[in-house]
């Protein structure tokens, strides 16, 4: 339920101007210990998903799926040593849309919005010396992004003569 800012960096390749495909890596710097074990630190996200939509003039909207990896720490419980953090990695399945306008030949301003569902399998942690069994289940992350791209290669209906 709460907002976080990061960073990231993606690559995303046009075959045609319908189709494609993109890379993205980013971290949210942000700390959240929650006792259930699911999220935590700082979170590593990498995925790559297919493109496939459609460009008006300056105007591009695709629609995005693909599949990735969420990587974070948790609070895994605590015992006689103290507080037990782990490092887990959840694979994450994604669905979304870019909106991309171009505001020059080679610059553009994107927006994504995208959902991220997070496959958590079964684990046990420690709480207060005792363990207890967590069963697999499915988190829902939804998430916006907003960001400038550079055009390497320009789309062909956005191209000058």
């Amino acid at each position: 339920h709460d907002q976080y800012l990061g960073a990231g960096i993606e690559y995303r390749y046009l075959f045609r101007d319908t189709v494609g495909l993109q890379i993205q890596a980013s971290r949210y710097p942000q700390y959240e210990f929650l006792l259930n074990g699911v999220a935590g630190g700082p979170v590593d996200q990498l995925s790559g998903s297919a493109l496939a939509g459609h460009r008006w003039g300056r105007y591009g909207l695709f629609a995005e799926g693909g599949f990735g990896s969420y990587r974070t720490t948790v609070f895994a419980g605590a015992d006689q040593r103290g507080t037990l953090v782990q490092l887990r990695v959840y694979p994450d399945l994604l669905l979304g849309g870019v909106l991309d306008i171009a505001l020059s030949r080679r610059w553009s301003l994107t927006y994504e919005v995208r959902d991220n569902l997070l496959f958590i399998p079964a684990y046990s942690q420690f709480g207060l010396g005792f363990p207890s069994d967590i069963p697999f289940m499915q988190q829902n992350y939804p998430e916006g992004r907003l960001g400038v791209a550079f055009h390497f290669r320009l789309p062909k209906k956005t191209r000058h003569r």
